[in-house]
Protein backbone atom coordinates (compact mmCIF):
# COMPACT_ATOMS: atom_id res chain seq x y z
CA UNK A 1 0.00 0.00 0.00
CA UNK A 2 1.29 3.26 -1.45
CA UNK A 3 2.38 5.92 2.12
CA UNK A 4 -0.18 8.60 1.03
CA UNK A 5 -3.09 5.90 0.67
CA UNK A 6 -1.92 4.34 4.67
CA UNK A 7 -1.85 7.37 5.96
CA UNK A 8 -5.44 9.05 4.77
CA UNK A 9 -6.46 5.58 5.89
CA UNK A 10 -4.98 6.14 9.52
CA UNK A 11 -6.82 9.52 9.03
CA UNK A 12 -9.85 8.53 8.12
CA UNK A 13 -10.02 6.03 11.42
CA UNK A 14 -8.99 8.40 13.67
CA UNK A 15 -11.52 10.68 11.99
CA UNK A 16 -14.31 7.92 12.54
CA UNK A 17 -13.06 7.24 16.49
CA UNK A 18 -13.20 10.87 17.27
CA UNK A 19 -16.93 11.41 15.89
CA UNK A 20 -17.84 8.11 17.70
CA UNK A 21 -16.43 9.47 21.12
CA UNK A 22 -17.89 12.40 20.31
CA UNK A 23 -21.41 10.90 19.69
CA UNK A 24 -20.93 8.68 22.65
CA UNK A 25 -20.19 11.51 25.19
CA UNK A 26 -23.28 13.57 24.05
CA UNK A 27 -25.43 10.38 23.81
CA UNK A 28 -24.22 9.58 27.84
CA UNK A 29 -24.51 13.65 28.34
CA UNK A 30 -28.17 13.80 26.92
CA UNK A 31 -29.69 11.11 29.53
CA UNK A 32 -27.78 12.58 32.50
CA UNK A 33 -30.50 14.27 34.63
CA UNK A 34 -29.44 17.82 36.18
CA UNK A 35 -29.61 18.53 39.77
CA UNK A 36 -33.31 18.36 40.94
CA UNK A 37 -32.96 20.78 43.84
CA UNK A 38 -34.66 20.58 47.07
CA UNK A 39 -38.24 21.58 46.91
CA UNK A 40 -39.76 23.79 49.27
CA UNK A 41 -43.23 22.32 50.13
CA UNK A 42 -44.50 25.57 51.64
CA UNK A 43 -43.43 27.81 48.78
CA UNK A 44 -46.29 30.09 47.60
CA UNK A 45 -47.31 31.49 44.70
CA UNK A 46 -45.99 35.52 44.88
CA UNK A 47 -48.67 37.54 45.42
CA UNK A 48 -50.24 39.95 42.91
CA UNK A 49 -50.37 37.63 40.15
CA UNK A 50 -53.54 36.79 38.43
CA UNK A 51 -53.25 32.84 38.54
CA UNK A 52 -56.08 31.19 38.95
CA UNK A 53 -55.52 29.29 42.31
CA UNK A 54 -59.08 27.79 42.53
CA UNK A 55 -57.66 23.97 40.51
CA UNK A 56 -54.28 23.36 40.22
CA UNK A 57 -51.42 25.35 39.58
CA UNK A 58 -48.64 23.61 37.55
CA UNK A 59 -45.66 25.85 37.77
CA UNK A 60 -42.50 25.67 35.40
CA UNK A 61 -38.91 27.40 36.43
CA UNK A 62 -37.40 27.93 32.66
CA UNK A 63 -34.18 28.87 31.45
CA UNK A 64 -35.21 31.15 28.33
CA UNK A 65 -31.95 30.32 26.62
CA UNK A 66 -31.84 26.58 27.51
CA UNK A 67 -32.61 24.83 24.11
CA UNK A 68 -33.97 21.04 25.45
CA UNK A 69 -36.47 22.90 27.82
CA UNK A 70 -38.55 23.70 24.48
CA UNK A 71 -39.11 19.74 24.70
CA UNK A 72 -40.75 20.35 28.33
CA UNK A 73 -42.49 23.13 26.86
CA UNK A 74 -44.05 20.64 23.73
CA UNK A 75 -45.12 18.52 26.41
CA UNK A 76 -46.96 21.06 28.14
CA UNK A 77 -48.08 22.14 25.56
CA UNK A 78 -49.62 18.76 24.92
CA UNK A 79 -50.62 18.34 28.62
CA UNK A 80 -52.70 21.69 28.58
CA UNK A 81 -54.80 20.37 25.21
CA UNK A 82 -56.12 17.30 26.99
CA UNK A 83 -56.71 19.06 30.70
CA UNK A 84 -57.28 22.70 29.90
CA UNK A 85 -59.56 23.11 32.47
CA UNK A 86 -57.93 20.90 35.22
CA UNK A 87 -55.13 23.40 36.25
CA UNK A 88 -53.66 26.83 35.60
CA UNK A 89 -49.73 27.29 35.24
CA UNK A 90 -47.11 29.64 36.72
CA UNK A 91 -44.07 29.76 33.94
CA UNK A 92 -40.99 31.34 35.98
CA UNK A 93 -38.35 32.33 33.97
CA UNK A 94 -34.88 33.18 35.50
CA UNK A 95 -32.83 35.92 34.39
CA UNK A 96 -30.07 37.85 35.36
CA UNK A 97 -30.21 40.80 37.97
CA UNK A 98 -29.41 43.22 34.84
CA UNK A 99 -30.79 41.30 32.02
CA UNK A 100 -32.26 43.14 29.03
CA UNK A 101 -35.43 43.02 27.22
CA UNK A 102 -33.52 40.42 24.96
CA UNK A 103 -33.99 37.81 27.87
CA UNK A 104 -37.82 37.97 27.19
CA UNK A 105 -37.94 37.53 23.81
CA UNK A 106 -37.01 34.20 23.29
CA UNK A 107 -39.40 31.25 21.82
CA UNK A 108 -39.71 29.99 25.16
CA UNK A 109 -41.42 32.96 26.48
CA UNK A 110 -43.54 33.63 23.39
CA UNK A 111 -44.93 30.37 23.42
CA UNK A 112 -45.44 30.66 27.10
CA UNK A 113 -47.66 33.54 26.16
CA UNK A 114 -49.30 32.09 23.83
CA UNK A 115 -51.01 28.91 25.99
CA UNK A 116 -53.75 29.21 28.15
CA UNK A 117 -54.36 29.73 31.26
CA UNK A 118 -51.32 30.58 31.93
CA UNK A 119 -49.12 33.55 33.49
CA UNK A 120 -45.29 34.47 32.20
CA UNK A 121 -43.41 36.28 35.15
CA UNK A 122 -39.10 36.98 35.09
CA UNK A 123 -37.32 36.02 38.04
CA UNK A 124 -34.20 38.43 38.18
CA UNK A 125 -31.65 36.41 39.64
CA UNK A 126 -33.19 33.69 39.96
CA UNK A 127 -34.62 34.40 43.65
CA UNK A 128 -37.88 32.74 43.44
CA UNK A 129 -36.66 29.91 41.84
CA UNK A 130 -34.50 29.52 44.63
CA UNK A 131 -37.03 30.23 47.85
CA UNK A 132 -38.68 26.93 45.76
CA UNK A 133 -36.11 24.67 45.72
CA UNK A 134 -35.60 24.71 41.60
CA UNK A 135 -32.20 24.64 40.39
CA UNK A 136 -32.55 23.17 36.75
CA UNK A 137 -34.04 24.52 33.69
CA UNK A 138 -37.70 22.34 33.27
CA UNK A 139 -38.00 21.79 36.55
CA UNK A 140 -42.30 21.53 37.55
CA UNK A 141 -44.37 21.92 41.01
CA UNK A 142 -47.64 20.99 40.99
CA UNK A 143 -49.65 22.81 43.38
CA UNK A 144 -53.06 21.44 44.60
CA UNK A 145 -55.67 24.10 45.33
CA UNK A 146 -55.13 24.21 48.91
CA UNK A 147 -51.62 25.10 48.01
CA UNK A 148 -49.86 21.31 49.05
CA UNK A 149 -47.28 20.09 46.99
CA UNK A 150 -48.45 16.98 44.74
CA UNK A 151 -45.20 16.74 42.09
CA UNK A 152 -41.90 17.86 41.80
CA UNK A 153 -39.67 16.65 38.90
CA UNK A 154 -39.64 17.18 35.03
CA UNK A 155 -41.43 15.66 32.04
CA UNK A 156 -38.80 14.85 29.60
CA UNK A 157 -37.08 11.67 29.34
CA UNK A 158 -33.95 12.90 28.39
CA UNK A 159 -32.41 16.08 27.87
CA UNK A 160 -34.38 17.47 24.62
CA UNK A 161 -36.55 14.34 24.21
CA UNK A 162 -40.21 14.57 23.25
CA UNK A 163 -43.03 11.96 24.11
CA UNK A 164 -43.62 9.57 27.19
CA UNK A 165 -41.87 10.41 30.35
CA UNK A 166 -42.61 9.44 34.26
CA UNK A 167 -43.37 13.18 35.36
CA UNK A 168 -45.69 13.31 32.26
CA UNK A 169 -47.73 10.08 33.56
CA UNK A 170 -47.72 11.36 37.12
CA UNK A 171 -49.34 14.59 36.17
CA UNK A 172 -51.88 12.66 33.77
CA UNK A 173 -52.99 10.65 36.57
CA UNK A 174 -53.23 13.57 38.93
CA UNK A 175 -54.93 15.83 36.98
CA UNK A 176 -57.76 12.47 36.47
CA UNK A 177 -58.00 12.31 40.00
CA UNK A 178 -55.44 9.18 39.87
CA UNK A 179 -52.78 8.53 42.49
CA UNK A 180 -49.53 7.77 41.32
CA UNK A 181 -45.89 6.45 42.21
CA UNK A 182 -43.83 8.76 40.63
CA UNK A 183 -43.99 12.25 42.70
CA UNK A 184 -40.35 13.20 42.39
CA UNK A 185 -38.94 12.35 39.02
CA UNK A 186 -35.42 13.40 37.14
CA UNK A 187 -35.23 16.68 35.37
CA UNK A 188 -33.11 17.04 32.10
CA UNK A 189 -31.97 20.56 31.51
CA UNK A 190 -29.67 23.34 31.84
CA UNK A 191 -28.52 25.37 35.36
CA UNK A 192 -31.44 27.97 35.89
CA UNK A 193 -28.26 29.97 36.82
CA UNK A 194 -26.33 30.26 33.46
CA UNK A 195 -26.43 34.34 32.89
CA UNK A 196 -25.50 33.17 29.38
CA UNK A 197 -26.48 30.10 28.32
CA UNK A 198 -23.53 28.21 29.07
CA UNK A 199 -20.79 25.50 27.83
CA UNK A 200 -23.90 23.39 29.09
CA UNK A 201 -26.84 24.69 26.98
CA UNK A 202 -24.40 24.01 23.71
CA UNK A 203 -23.85 20.67 24.54
CA UNK A 204 -27.62 20.09 25.24
CA UNK A 205 -28.01 21.39 21.62
CA UNK A 206 -26.07 19.05 20.66
CA UNK A 207 -27.97 16.93 22.25
CA UNK A 208 -31.40 17.83 20.90
CA UNK A 209 -30.01 17.67 17.33
CA UNK A 210 -28.80 13.61 17.49
CA UNK A 211 -32.43 12.92 19.16
CA UNK A 212 -34.55 14.94 16.54
CA UNK A 213 -36.13 17.75 18.49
Amino acid sequence: MPSSTKFTSILIAVWLLLCLGGFWMLLEYSNTPGDVGKPNAGWVIPAGLEVETENATLVLFAHPRCPCTRATMSELERLQGDYTDAYSMLVVFYEPIDGGDEWRSTDLWRRARAMENTVAIADPGGVLAMDAGATTSGQLMLMNADGGMEFWGGITASRGHEGESLGGIALRDLFRGLDTAHRRTSVFGCPLSADDGGLECIVEEACCELTGD
